[in-house]
């Protein structure tokens, strides 16, 4: 059984092409039941600053939130489901099936990942990433996302990025788009518990071999497995 999790949000323009604010706070109910439909009674239900359980029905209310959230959904010998949770969810219960953890294990994978550009150089605004605290601005980034991505008995995520303090001058000539992210970095993928990082994309040379050694290299300093890139094919 493979568990994959997508959390979305979405602002969807009304006819006047207006979007209406959402409530300051809202609650949302829950009913946990198991692959046959019965309720599962105790369940663990642990947001971002609070955590409550299902009654004897499987139902659990909870208190009224700020904003987004995520929910882990957990009990003895089943699976912990992230659940994303949004203003939408405040108007009918949300209904969630845990799976048994009999002869499963649950992967979670992330897309593409990078931390330059614009998290280095926004068009407006502060940078998510200062020079003076990039370490902590990667941590920061994915704070949100940390919690329920850690829950799967595996990890893994595309790193669609070079590692380096490399410049400009020295990468791919004549490529339009090059990312590269600093080697403070990892932190990110340090604290989401990333097991595995994929590099075979079409950016894992944006820096020619040096940047692929560069990146190699920064991995192995933090203690990150990766596969998919290398100097040689063994190496790859």
């Amino acid at each position: 059984m493979i568990s994959l999790t997508f959390l979305v949000l979405a602002l969807c323009g009304t006819e006047d092409d207006t979007v209406p604010l959402p409530p300051e706070d809202f609650s949302a109910r829950l009913l946990v039941v198991d692959e046959s439909g019965e309720a599962v009674a105790g369940a663990r239900v642990e947001l971002t600053d609070v955590t409550v359980h299902t009654d004897g029905s499987g139902n659990a209310t909870l208190p009224p939130l700020q904003g987004p959230d995520v929910a882990l959904v957990s009990a003895q010998g089943y699976l912990t489901e992230p659940v994303p949770l949004g203003w939408q969810s405040a108007s009918d219960p949300v209904r969630i099936t845990l799976f048994s953890e009999t002869d499963r294990v649950a992967l979670h994978f992330g897309g593409d990942v990078m931390m330059g550009r614009r998290y280095r150089e926004p068009t407006s605004g502060d940078p998510l990433l200062p020079d003076d605290d990039i370490e902590g601005g990667a941590m920061r980034v994915v704070s949100r996302l940390a919690r329920p991505f850690a829950v799967a008995d595996f990890r893994s995520l595309n790193l669609e990025t070079v590692i380096s303090e490399r410049n400009r001058g020295e990468a791919y000539p004549g490529k339009r788009f090059l990312l590269i992210s600093h080697p403070q970095t990892t932190a990110a993928l340090e604290k989401l518990q990333v097991d595995m990082v994929g590099l075979a994309n079409n950016h894992a040379r944006d820096w020619l071999d040096a940047g692929v050694d560069d990146t190699l290299e920064a991995l192995k300093a933090a203690d990150i497995p990766c596969l998919g890139a290398g100097l040689t094919r063994p190496q790859a």
